[in-house]
């Protein structure tokens, strides 16, 4: 019997099974290889946009994740505050952004004051820089963990006041219910979480502010309203 004739690629004539498949599979290959082309391009761009204060924030992440112990997380927070100031003396376009991380570092290091000081000097230079509230909010709610509650209620008012549509305005709010109830004031503090409670009905945090309303109505032994 003879063999039948193959036909030789580029000829015309009906494909087989097999020739299919592999038709199929260059076509995919060529295509995943378009893909990685576009993305290794796409990442090309964005590393050339990275700036150096972008650079110095992933190495932190970055070492970080390593730390075993606190000492060691210490040292690694207070070499990237060093390495965020020598840049920022450099006069970066983003210095804004540069002195806020400063301040982060300040207060991932629990040197809450030195951190305030910091935040208060990002907003009087950079009241425009697109971090403003983040700041403005750090710094209210670290001199309510150092314990100086009228000036958290003052920055928490200026907070309110000045950020109405922020992120954050339920959390300065709570913070807010929170400082009567420092104060031993359990009725004013059930107050404002049940205004908190009305005014952002809608946040999927307010359940927080019920636990509180509940918890401050039985310090002002009132059992009956915590129901």
């Amino acid at each position: 019997p003879v063999a039948p004739a193959r036909r030789r690629p580029g000829t015309r004539g009906p494909r087989t099974c097999p020739e299919y498949l592999f038709d199929l599979a260059a076509d995919s290959f060529r295509q995943m290889v378009k893909y990685l082309r576009m993305k290794l391009l796409l990442l090309a761009l964005l590393l050339a946009q990275e700036s150096e204060l972008d650079r110095i924030l992933r190495r932190f992440d970055e070492r970080q994740k390593a730390a075993q112990t606190d000492p060691a997380y210490f040292r690694i927070v207070d070499a990237t505050r060093a390495e965020i100031e020598a840049y920022l003396a450099q006069s970066p376009p983003d210095a804004g952004r540069a002195t806020f991380e400063i301040a982060r570092m300040h207060m991932f290091r629990n040197h809450l004051e030195k951190a305030v000081v910091q935040f208060d000097e990002y907003l009087s230079k950079y009241p425009e820089d697109p971090q403003v509230a983040k700041g403005r909010l750090a710094a209210a709610e670290l001199q309510l963990q150092l314990e100086k509650d009228e000036e958290a209620a003052l920055r928490l008012a200026e907070f309110i006041k000045l950020h109405p549509s922020d992120e954050g305005l339920f959390h300065a709010r709570f913070l807010s219910g929170l400082i009567p109830l420092y104060s031993g004031k359990p009725d004013e503090a059930a107050a404002a979480f049940a205004k908190l409670r009305i005014d952002l009905k809608d946040r999927k945090e307010i359940w927080i502010a019920a636990m509180q309303q509940v918890l401050c109505h039985h310090l002002a032994e009132k059992p009956a309203e915590a129901r």
